[in-house]
């Protein structure tokens, strides 16, 4: 098996996620990209791990290939659903939260790291079933998503704290 292949699916992931950005949004050609930019994220990280051929390298593809897949959510599929006010000042929070996290890491250890958990990885998922849930349950869809995300920034903090002052005891996951 060719061990660049995790690679070349957070690769895709990246082209697939900025093609985005030339499609209508929800239009059955956006559907069809939107999900397998999703599913690549799915594969890379697990085949890596699969065939022992995780690396820095590929750590750091799925890392931006995450960061473009969630740029175009947030700049593409989130306008489109048209939320309230409200759920985008949560949103915000949320986001800023989770910035906080990871910069208080840094600022603490000299390092970057990102905390993988359940609930971040069922937060991912709920991204990808969002627009579509949004089509028949309106905003509760988004609401849903929210709440789960906000969780999994509570439980970011959490491992950010004895990550800081433990150092190490619950560090960061394996790279993707």
């Amino acid at each position: 098996m060719n061990r660049n292949i995790p690679n070349i699916l957070s690769v895709a992931r990246i082209i697939l996620s900025l093609s985005l950005f030339f499609i209508p949004v929800m239009s059955v050609p956006f559907q069809v990209i939107y999900v397998l930019a999703f599913v690549t994220d799915m594969v890379d990280g697990n085949l890596a791990r699969a065939t022992g051929t995780t690396s820095e390298l590929g750590a750091k593809l799925d890392s931006y290939a995450d960061t473009v897949y969630l740029a175009a959510v947030l700049l593409l599929v989130f306008p489109w659903m048209e939320p309230s006010v409200l759920l985008i000042v949560c949103a915000v929070i949320t986001l800023v939260l989770k910035a906080m996290s990871f910069l208080w890491t840094r600022i603490k250890t000299g390092e970057f790291h990102t905390f993988h958990n359940i609930l971040s990885k069922i937060g991912f998922f709920g991204l990808m079933v969002v627009p579509f849930a949004f089509m028949y349950v309106g905003e509760a869809a988004l609401w849903a998503e929210l709440a789960l995300m906000f969780a999994s920034v509570i439980l970011d903090w959490y491992r950010v704290y004895d990550y800081v002052y433990k150092r190490g005891e619950n560090g960061p996951s394996d790279p993707e």
